[in-house]
């Protein structure tokens, strides 16, 4: 669920980044686009908590598991002098994607029961991110070392389903047993699932990023190159929701404002060939986490709107962590006064004048 606000900020982003480019357009000039395949592995953490005098309780706890996402994307981009200005498109491919597991802690007068539930998810088809930089070049060491600072947007929709018929259900009075490891503890009930709901459940989320950060890179021998980039997220907005086939739509939602929620930090390297090094090929890895956060949570029985926000003590918290392996070509071409090809004067033809020996001139006759 996108607020108002959020799409107003957004839409100043992207405005002011493209605004940025275009205005680049005066003499010399370089484009590119650059085909790439990623591969993401990772997971997050939600937990429902409630405020409580001899500490925080958690609820509902879930864990969702990325096993080995593959997205295949086009990066665009142009630059002007040391101005460069970037952006990607990742579209994820369905597949069977990891385990989401749920936790749920009954709290009584007895001991606390833990509810274990584990299913099969699929990444949705609809899964997208884009992201977009604008750095400025700087040249540290000529044709060796380049320093770029830069500003970054990055937006994520993802969205994992999984059926209650494709997991089940155990049942444990022991909270020591909540690991995986002591499933055989539990008491399983294959069917309780299903036949509760018949339903199945989803989890969807959009994360807004607004990054600052830098790059590093050395070039070796006119055609290698290997960097090292670290960013941090002065502004970061998280909206989650999720529906487990009840009637009732579940939001939460997390803001950070100079907290610096979410970093990352990546490595890379490649080569440049062709003339004008105007081919590219490389492959960077890229470390994200956001550090655990609280938030609040919402509850409607319609998916966009009508939400009530929970007045009994009720809050989230979520955490996160990720790395991807990037593979990509690139190709840029390059304009302006700086490759163009003055023509060459045309040659002037010399007259030929006759020879002369012994006072006379000798002519040449062709019969």
């Amino acid at each position: 669920m996108i607020c108002k606000k959020e799409k107003k900020l957004l839409g100043i982003c992207l405005v002011f980044l493209f605004s940025m480019g275009f205005s680049c357009f005066a003499n010399d000039f370089k484009v590119w686009i650059a085909p790439r395949y990623t591969l993401k592995n990772g997971g997050f953490k939600q937990d429902v908590m409630l405020e409580a005098s001899g500490g925080d309780k958690i609820q509902t706890s879930q864990t969702f598991d990325e096993d080995f996402l593959s997205y295949i994307g086009l990066g665009a981009g142009f630059g002007w002098r040391f101005i460069l200005l970037d952006c990607n498109f990742n579209w994820g491919i369905p597949k069977s994607m990891g385990t989401m597991t749920m936790n749920r802690y009954n709290y009584g007068n007895q001991d606390i029961i833990y509810e274990h539930d584990d299913f099969e998810t699929s990444l949705d088809p609809q899964n997208f991110d884009f992201n977009s930089r604008l750095c400025f070049d700087i040249p540290i060491i000529q044709d060796w070392l380049n320093v770029r600072p830069f500003f970054a947007f990055s937006y994520t929709f993802a969205k994992e389903s999984a059926s209650f018929e494709s997991g089940r259900r155990g049942y444990s009075e022991n909270y020591d047993y909540r690991q995986e490891k002591h499933s055989d503890k539990y008491l399983w009930d294959m069917n309780t699932f299903a036949i509760e709901n018949g339903k199945d459940v989803w989890f969807k989320r959009e994360l807004y990023n607004f990054n600052l950060g830098a790059e590093i890179e050395g070039t070796f021998f006119n055609h290698f190159f290997l960097n090292v980039q670290a960013q941090i997220a002065p502004v970061t907005f998280l909206n989650s929701i999720y529906y487990n086939g009840t009637g009732t739509y579940y939001l939460d939602m997390y803001k950070s404002v100079f907290s610096f929620w979410y970093w990352s930090v990546g490595i890379g390297g490649g080569a440049r060939f062709g003339k004008n090094n105007s081919f590219e090929a490389g492959i960077n890895w890229l470390y994200n986490a956001m550090a655990s956060r609280d938030g609040d949570s919402y509850q409607s029985t319609e998916e966009k709107s009508n939400y009530s926000k929970y007045t009994d003590g009720t809050y989230a918290r979520t955490e996160y962590s990720s790395w991807q392996l990037t593979i990509y070509g690139k190709y840029t071409f390059t304009f302006g006064p700086t490759h163009t090809q003055k023509s060459r004067p045309a040659r002037e033809k010399k007259e030929k004048t006759p020879k002369v020996r012994n006072g006379k001139v000798k002519v040449k006759t062709y019969d």
